[in-house]
């Protein structure tokens, strides 16, 4: 009867504590069944599909970690909790992380009734080990990607902020052999901003930054779309990920009234590209712009599909256009923290009652919701404008725009560095191209005529860095032979010329007078001949 949206909902309304909603969601999913929004058939969900993990928090600072799948025969659920310690951090990536089951410490631990003897029953577990929650109803067939999936992400995470652990990050998250811990505890203090960074991660500047290789394509594209039809192999998968569709941290401040207190960071679309904004759990309404997405109809009012569309065209040239995107992200990211400032100090200076306060600060964040929309709106239509038809333009003038073209580095993996090696013109063809390319490469292409395919660069195995040698090459051997010939020819010309202006003057008079007679007859048709 139950998923759990449902559970989360009846939880927030009956519940002021998180071991509250943590018994009541694992009290009515025993009595009227827990299915997961993913099990295909609520009637019979298949156990792979029908789990779910949750991190509940409430305003007294106590946090637990919440773990529930479907029960025996489609009915009921199973389902565990164990809380946090005070000074802990942890990351539950698409996976269970409980362990141990200390029962007998209902302050720490609480888990259904059927949690041991289901496990035993179904062969997951043994009575002759310590149990293991994870491992139990955790397992999944072995696969070289699996362990990756949610492992990397759990070790990314917790090197930033305890790298002083060192962790393996390759090693991988495994249900039956623990290798990372539950939780750590951080280096330095943790804030919202933290949680911001680590949401926004793709792994940068570590030996898996999805900005580098030739799978991050010539503009250094941190996107993996999600598979290859027909070809064994996976991606790393990132925090930050091309399909997010939002994001949010949850703020509590048991030093402040409590329609106050908790602030949801929220933000519209792709982490590593959006905006992060301050929400009051005391807000009663929020812009019609925030609460208005439909995936498939495009809205150019809809907060989500401004950033949506800033973040899918800078796939055209991710290297650039992130730039611009990620100097936006932070200067309204800034705004966003400095309003949640200003405002609650606002509240203090004025000594504003807990309603008024609300009242204000509702009012300060959706306004700052809505002018950043426009201005994002804005921007979006600025970089469909600068970005498009593989320029870059800056205004309209003759010269305001320029080829951004393709980077070095990727080029020269690319057929570009071999153009044209499917090109044989005839002999005659090439050897004017040839004479060209020697006097001005630019305005033509060398051509290299062989006898047969044997002498094909791939026959050979050759490198394009030999074939561009051989190119520069004989280009530069072209180029003086050429050289060469004009010299000579000019040579020639003035020696003719020289013998010529000698005959002349020893012709007679009449001889000549006869010639230059006679020249006009047959050459001034074509006005080649001046007789002054």
């Amino acid at each position: 009867l139950l998923s759990i949206n449902e559970l989360s909902r009846i939880a927030l309304e009956r519940c002021d504590t998180s071991v509250c909603a943590v018994k009541t969601m694992g009290t009515l999913a025993e009595e009227y069944g827990f299915y997961g929004e993913y099990s295909d058939n609520p009637a019979k969900p298949g156990y792979g599909g029908s789990s779910e993990a949750l991190i509940i928090a409430d305003k007294f600072q106590h946090v637990w970690i919440f773990h529930i799948l479907t029960g025996a025969h489609n009915s009921g659920a199973i389902w565990a909790a164990q809380r946090l310690g005070d000074d802990q951090f942890t990351i539950v990536p698409n996976t269970f992380v409980i362990r141990t089951l200390n029962l007998t410490d209902s302050a720490n631990y609480l888990a259904s009734s059927n949690v041991h003897s289901f496990a035993y029953a179904q062969g997951w577990a043994s009575t002759s080990e310590p149990f293991d929650f994870t491992a139990a109803y955790g397992f999944a067939a072995p696969a070289s990607n699996k362990p990756l999936y949610g492992g990397r992400r759990m070790w990314r995470a917790y090197d930033v902020v305890a790298p002083s652990l060192g962790l393996d990050p390759d090693v991988g998250f495994h249900a039956r052999v623990p290798t990372y811990p539950l939780s750590v505890k951080p280096d330095t203090l943790v804030s919202p901003a933290t949680i911001v960074r680590i949401f926004s991660d793709y792994y940068q500047n570590t030996s898996y930054d999805l900005t580098k290789g030739m799978a991050a394509g010539p503009f250094h594209d941190p996107a993996r779309y999600s598979y290859a039809k027909g070809v064994q192999g996976a991606w790393e998968r990132s925090i930050s990920i091309h399909r997010m569709v939002h994001s949010f941290v949850l703020q509590t401040r048991p030093n402040h009234p409590d329609r106050i207190g908790g602030i949801a960071w929220y933000s519209q679309g792709v982490a590593a590209d959006s905006v992060y904004f301050p929400i009051s759990c005391g807000q009663t309404t929020l812009p019609t712009v925030f609460n208005q997405a439909i995936r498939t109809q495009f809205d150019p009012e809809s907060t989500w599909w401004a950033f949506h569309l800033t973040t899918n065209w800078a796939h055209i040239r991710y290297d650039l256009i992130h730039r611009h995107i990620h100097t936006e992200r932070v200067k309204y990211n800034t705004l966003a923290r400095q309003l949640h400032v200003t405002t609650e100090a606002t509240c203090r200076s004025r000594n504003l009652s807990t309603s008024d306060c609300v009242a204000l600060v509702e009012s300060a964040y959706n306004e700052f919701i809505e002018t950043t929309t426009n201005a994002w709106w804005q921007f979006a239509w600025r970089l469909v404008s600068s970005f498009n038809a593989g320029y870059e333009f800056f205004n309209e003038s003759a010269t305001g725009g320029r080829s951004i073209g393709y980077p070095a580095d990727w080029a020269n993996q690319t057929e570009y560095v071999l153009y044209p090696q499917h090109y044989h013109p005839p002999a005659q063809v090439a050897a004017e191209e040839n004479r060209t390319a020697a006097v001005d490469p630019d305005t033509g292409v060398l051509s290299i005529v062989v006898g047969g395919s044997s002498a094909q660069v791939e026959a050979f195995s050759l490198s394009s860095g030999f074939l561009l040698g051989f190119v520069c090459g004989t280009m530069s051997l072209s180029l003086m032979v050429a050289v060469m010939l004009m010299v000579n020819r000019l040579r020639e010309e003035v020696k003719h010329t020289e013998s010529w202006r000698l005959n002349r003057c020893k012709d007679d008079q009449v001889a000549w007078n006869q010639r230059l007679h006679a020249l006009p007859q047959h050459c001034t048709r074509a006005g080649a001949v001046s007789t002054t």
